[in-house]
């Protein structure tokens, strides 16, 4: 098992890289956390709500363009080889994770060793900030693979679809408080907004809004995780 892990992780890994489908992503990352930065000294919490908001889109981006860097006959060779459809699954959603969490702990450090905010940043803020760049990475991770090719032909609609969606789920939460109607509507949307929402009312973490944080990620990773469970089952119907 952990020798089939490292062999598809490298092969994912070398497969990705040849596709350059991962340049876009990542510029526009690099441009975003230069600009979250450009006036300094910025405040700690608000700039990881926007830092996390970021990295919903970019683990969603990642996902989309990673799920169509492989050509459908390679993929069912790939599995034919494994011998287990599923677990291939879950390693390309494993793969992108472990590049979000790379890429979270870069984006709250960078920050904390360029010394752009305006007070010291305390350690349970890191750990709250980790975890929720992680977290709404694989939410956007776990909404992504839904838009898998085998599941919608068209890339253009793939594509207006998931970003709607990912939108939605961040737009919906100011347009909630005019419209009360909403609330039942965000139940449907990937559920975002408690992360948002949490970051967002925050100043200088306790361990009070930590335990509300942490309970938010909870319902969170569950979410992303019946998203994962939907999309194995929907990819075990569709055959090649």
């Amino acid at each position: 098992m952990i020798r089939s892990f490292k062999i598809l992780m490298s092969y994912f890994f070398k497969q990705y890289l040849r596709s350059n489908k991962y340049v876009a992503p990542f510029v526009v990352y690099a441009i975003c956390l230069v600009a979250a930065y450009g006036q300094r000294p910025v405040y700690v919490m608000s700039s990881y709500l926007f830092t996390s908001i970021f990295i919903y889109f970019f683990a969603a981006w990642l996902t989309f363009n990673f799920n169509g860097s492989e050509e459908p006959v390679q993929q069912q060779l790939n599995i034919l080889h494994i011998k287990k459809e599923n677990y291939y699954y879950i390693c390309k959603v494993l793969f992108i994770l472990m590049i979000i969490i790379v890429v979270s702990i870069v984006t709250v450090f960078f920050p904390i060793v360029g010394r752009f905010f305006i007070r010291r940043v305390y350690a349970l803020e890191v750990v709250a900030a980790i975890l929720s760049h992680v977290v709404i990475g694989l939410l956007g991770i776990s909404t992504a693979v839904l838009f898998d090719e085998r599941l919608i032909k068209s890339g253009r609609s793939r594509f207006l679809y998931l970003a709607s969606i990912l939108i939605v789920s961040i737009i919906v939460i100011p347009i909630s408080v005019h419209y009360s109607f909403i609330k039942w509507i965000m139940i449907v949307f990937p559920p975002s907004y408690l992360i948002i929402n949490r970051l967002g009312s925050i100043d200088v973490m306790g361990f009070s809004s930590f335990y509300k944080l942490i309970v938010d990620l909870a319902i969170v990773i569950v979410y992303s995780t019946a998203l994962i469970f939907i999309y194995l089952k929907l990819m075990k119907r569709k055959r090649f």
